[in-house]
């Protein structure tokens, strides 16, 4: 009898697309819905950006290109680095590729099955997916309300053993917009090195910061070691549907991963390379709008939420909040089905982990009005 791999039976897919389609359901039979789910800003990419892509579709740039990502942006990518963390990778350490793809291609090329991955929870749900698909072991460590969901060294020291291969950070974090304190970070980097452990660290949302400042694990070693970088153009320029991102990494891991590219997707596409460069060196003052008009959003949540008795840390960076709902009396995933009963789209906690019991996950990065008419629902249906 025909079957599935036991590979094909781990996938899950991402809730928050799972809603998107329900969502989109419930409106075409003509109801009023909240998005809150999607973790997309509503800003358009900058105008550069677009010009770029179209210039290289023009010029004729839909060829096959390196698979390690064409020089002049792995280039641009070194200069942003060497402007941002004070160092500069060599150009062998820079693999362009799909971010999303790098927690997977990472995980593949350094941990065998049985082999252990130490992750936050909650957190992206992708970690674990991947971590599960690679027929590794998920040892989730828990981020506390109480420490603002900031990820302690003392709490990854305690599960560390001879099997732990990995450990994942992100900074500023999915879900919680929590940001690691840099005496956390350097503590994590001396595990990483005690233990001879590689560091992947998740820094898609590092330059969406509104207080204190996002420290990054690679500034130990420059990336030459153990510590791994993962980066996003979607989220700094609004670049989701691009699908551009970036891996720095230890040289014989960044050729192995440029493989991985080669094996799978073969390249990015030239003109979307084109794109990123351009993004990189002429939208430094357009990241800056987006983080102060996404400021005056977190704050309108944060004191609307709280004013009705749901608690809300305020988040130092991304475009997420989790809000503690467990005075409801309902779990995550009942208050998430209640809501959306309800016309308004968020995500159960519970999807992001199992410490993510008790909360659910906002996003404040749609447009003002949307973001607005789905709060005062909230209010309104729980008053």
């Amino acid at each position: 009898m025909k079957h599935l791999s036991n590979v094909a039976n781990l996938l899950e897919g991402q809730i928050m697309f799972k809603l998107l389609t329900k969502a989109q359901e419930m409106e075409a039979q003509g109801k009023k819905v909240y998005h809150l789910e999607i973790g997309e800003p509503y800003f358009d990419a900058p105008k550069e950006v677009l010009r770029a892509t179209c210039k290289s579709l023009h010029d004729g740039k839909t060829h096959y290109t390196n698979s390690m990502g064409i020089l002049e942006l792995r280039d641009a990518i070194r200069q942003s680095v060497k402007d941002d963390l004070g160092f500069t990778p060599f150009r062998e350490q820079v693999v362009v590729l799909q971010a999303h793809a790098i927690i997977l291609f990472t995980i593949q090329c350094l941990v065998n099955p049985e082999e252990e991955v130490i992750y936050p929870d909650p957190s992206f749900p992708s970690y674990l997916s991947s971590i599960r698909l690679v027929g590794a072991k998920p040892i989730p460590v828990q981020l506390k309300e109480e420490n603002s969901f900031k990820l302690k060294a003392c709490d990854v020291e305690e599960l560390i053993t001879d099997k732990t291969r990995l450990i994942i950070l992100n900074s500023p974090s999915n879900p919680t917009g929590a940001i690691m304190d840099e005496s956390e970070v350097l503590k994590i980097a001396e595990l990483a090195k005690k233990h001879d452990i590689y560091v992947l660290s998740d820094e898609t949302h590092s330059k969406i910061i509104y207080s204190g400042k996002n420290y990054s694990v690679s500034v130990s070693d420059g990336c030459l070691f153990r510590s791994i970088i993962l980066n996003s153009f979607s989220k700094t320029y609004a670049m989701t549907g691009f699908r551009l991102g970036y891996a720095i990494a230890p040289i014989d891991v960044a050729e192995k991963l440029g493989l991985m590219v080669q094996s799978t997707i073969s390249c990015v596409p030239h003109f979307i390379q084109d794109a990123g460069i351009v993004a990189l060196e002429k939208c430094c003052n357009y990241n800056r709008s987006i983080v102060e008009r996404l400021r005056v959003q977190r704050d309108w949540v944060v004191q609307e939420l709280n004013s009705i008795g749901l608690t809300c840390r305020v988040p130092d960076g991304s475009f997420f909040i989790m809000p503690n709902i467990s005075k409801t009396g309902m779990t995550s995933q009942q208050f998430a089905n209640f809501m959306l009963e309800n016309g308004v789209v968020l995500i159960s906690g519970t999807e992001f982990g199992q410490f993510g019991e008790g909360y659910v996950r906002i996003s404040y990065a749609s447009k003002y009005e949307n973001l607005k008419c789905a709060i005062n629902k909230i209010k309104e249906v729980l008053r």
